[in-house]
């Protein structure tokens, strides 16, 4: 059986599918939406056939697909939980994980079968950890922020006196908690003496935070990196209040996007991290410093990129195109 269909799990209102197709042209593209109830277009299995797309009235197997772009299926599933009961939130948040979970289990089959994966939702868990992303960073040669995740307040002191009394707090990984109609969403902000003692004066400390120290910077890089193609754009976000400490604090219409020449040396340092974790597509955030060093910040193994193309014209959607018609 020829391998000969690409396919792409997302949802039908994702701007970077249809962007991206534009350049597939008669190449045979399987698109999985999570909201088409409409039977047509589903992930199915039963015991003689195993593992089945039905997509346009026809069956494909696993065994035809040359490559599987996991394109954030899951977006639709987001819901106000203001504009719902208790059972209405339940019911949604049961429909999302048994769909999420069929999804899941076709792919690691697929995986099983050697089929490709762009944006592998079953990766390691360590693609997605910040701490480890850190240390791996630092041992191909980023300058990487100095780092400390604790609980003991007489050590988070010691770190703030020791880089000139002023650090980041950042979220280690955790999404926004929400339960019913209540919601704790905190963001990256800085942080210095004055403010710990207050804030563990008012708050007992009760778990690890995440503190780095704060990088002074000039601007800052958004590297996308498709198999082995770059696109590097620079953001000026110390030209706005609101986004000196994190760009994305702030629509990002309301900053300037440019491409950047990233030098060669570290275009070979993000090609080699991606490596390190065996990806075939990332988005790695760096900081520029007043003195012109590079500083590692992190990198999303399913990061968003058509926002940067809208905004530079880099031509990003075809090198996703390029990347799926390579296999």
């Amino acid at each position: 059986m020829s391998k000969k269909f690409i396919c792409i799990f997302s949802n039908s209102l994702d701007r970077h599918l249809t962007e991206a197709t534009k350049f597939l042209g008669k190449e045979k593209i399987i698109v999985i939406y999570s909201d088409d109830d409409s039977g047509n277009n589903e992930v199915g299995f039963n015991l003689k056939q195993g593992f089945f797309l039905r997509y346009a009235n026809k069956i494909i197997y696993p065994q035809e697909l040359k490559v599987i772009w996991f394109r954030k299926p899951g977006q639709w599933w987001a819901f106000d939980p203001h504009k719902l009961t208790r059972k209405e939130i339940d019911i949604m948040e049961y429909k999302r994980g048994e769909i999420s979970r069929l999804i899941n289990e076709f792919i690691n089959y697929c995986k099983q079968k050697g089929v490709p994966i762009i944006c592998d939702p079953l990766a390691p868990l360590t693609l997605d950890y910040k701490l480890d992303q850190i240390l791996v960073a630092r041992k191909i040669g980023f300058r990487v922020p100095d780092t400390l995740v604790t609980d003991n307040y007489k050590q988070i002191e010691n770190f703030i006196m020791q880089h000139g009394k002023k650090v980041i707090i950042k979220n280690l990984g955790s999404h926004p908690y929400s339960k019913t109609f209540e919601r704790f969403d905190p963001q990256t902000f800085e942080m210095n003496l004055k403010i710990f003692k207050k804030y563990i004066k008012d708050n007992p400390l009760d778990y690890a935070i995440f503190i780095q120290e704060k990088i002074e910077k000039k601007f800052e890089l958004r590297v996308t990196i498709f198999g082995n193609k770059i696109f590097t754009c620079r953001i000026d976000s110390q030209n706005n209040p609101y986004t000196k400490i994190d760009w994305r604090a702030n629509s990002s219409d309301k900053l300037k996007h440019s491409p950047y020449k990233l030098p060669k040396k570290l275009k070979n340092m993000c090609l080699e991290l991606l490596r390190a974790y065996r990806l075939y597509y990332g988005a790695i955030d760096i900081a520029v410093t007043p003195e012109g060093d590079y500083v590692f910040f992190e990198n999303n193994p399913y990061g968003q990129y058509l926002w940067i193309e809208d905004l530079t014209g880099m031509k990003m959607s075809q090198a996703m195109a390029e990347l799926l018609l390579s296999f």
